[in-house]
């Protein structure tokens, strides 16, 4: 992109010094800051393709800028079940993907 860090780090809202830890990985972006980085960089650098149940979860979370409990909320599920934590029963596996595929279908 030929931006400094401090230039990214303006455009994406964050210090200078939060932009570089991100890049060292030395700590990871909150779920609320990354709708600003999707449309900085113009795609999803974690899953541009999403397939899987998986993944599907993990780019509605970053499109939308949700943790795992908002998401949950959305879906009218606990927030163990959306982690896997929790194994739900068929109807409610049903529902949830069903859920999850209709907000991905509104969103790509």
């Amino acid at each position: 992109m030929g931006q400094s860090q401090a230039q990214a780090a303006i455009a994406l809202g964050i210090s200078q010094p939060t932009y570089a830890q991100w890049e060292l990985n030395q700590k990871a972006p909150s779920s609320h800051q990354w709708p600003a980085i999707l449309g900085y960089l113009g795609y999803d650098p974690i899953c541009a393709a999403p397939s899987s149940f998986a993944e599907k979860i993990g780019w509605l979370q970053r499109r939308r800028g949700l943790s795992l409990g908002d998401l949950a909320a959305m879906l009218g599920v606990h927030r163990q079940t959306v982690a896997g934590i929790l194994r739900p029963n068929a109807k409610t596996r049903l529902k949830l993907r069903a859920s999850i595929d209709a907000l991905f279908l509104r969103e790509s």
